[in-house]
């Protein structure tokens, strides 16, 4: 539920849950210079009343909003690419698939000319997409096996808000 609230000299001197009806109280006199400020916390007896209930709904609303962050973060990462060779490749589904296809179909001494994530040509050996496709799996074990799990439990363990806030998401 949304408050608003009027405070001097840092006390709440006016509190409701309509704006238009605490505008209307201030509109003349000696309160109608003040800002009317808006929040989301319990006001109880013109004091914030941050009770159990509230902070565990706000943390939960920042963990909700950690795990997207941990998830866009996961995924940009897991979609950057891999490099080689100085090349930037693909690491997403399509380039796992090309490999895993291609691959078995070459000889040791066949080479194939491979382009990476900005169309830069590599030719390749076996030898070298097997290398690449090895680096993919890496990423891949590296941020679904150990990063992403680990955040998700710091997450899911953080008790305080300052617990939640001091948990650094890089997947770099």
């Amino acid at each position: 539920m949304t408050n608003y609230y009027i405070e001097k000299d840092n006390k709440i001197i006016f509190v409701d849950t309509d704006l238009q009806r605490l505008q209307n109280t201030v509109t003349l006199g000696e309160y109608s210079e003040l800002e009317i400020k808006e929040t989301e916390r319990p006001i109880v007896n013109f004091e914030f009343a941050d009770t159990p209930e509230y902070i565990a709904e706000e943390l939960a609303k920042a963990k909700e909003a950690k795990m997207q962050e941990n998830a866009t973060k996961r995924d940009e990462h897991l979609l950057a690419g891999v490099v080689y060779k100085d090349v930037l490749f693909d690491s997403d589904t399509d380039q796992k698939i090309n490999l895993q296809s291609y691959v078995p179909n070459m000889s040791d001494t066949d080479t194939v000319i491979w382009f990476g994530k900005d169309n830069q040509p590599l030719e390749c050996t076996r030898e070298d997409l097997m290398a690449i496709g090895g680096l993919i799996r890496d990423l891949t074990v590296q941020v679904w096996s150990v990063k992403n799990p680990a955040y998700v439990e710091a997450i899911n363990n953080a008790t305080t808000m300052e617990e939640l806030n001091a948990i650094n998401i890089d997947y770099n």
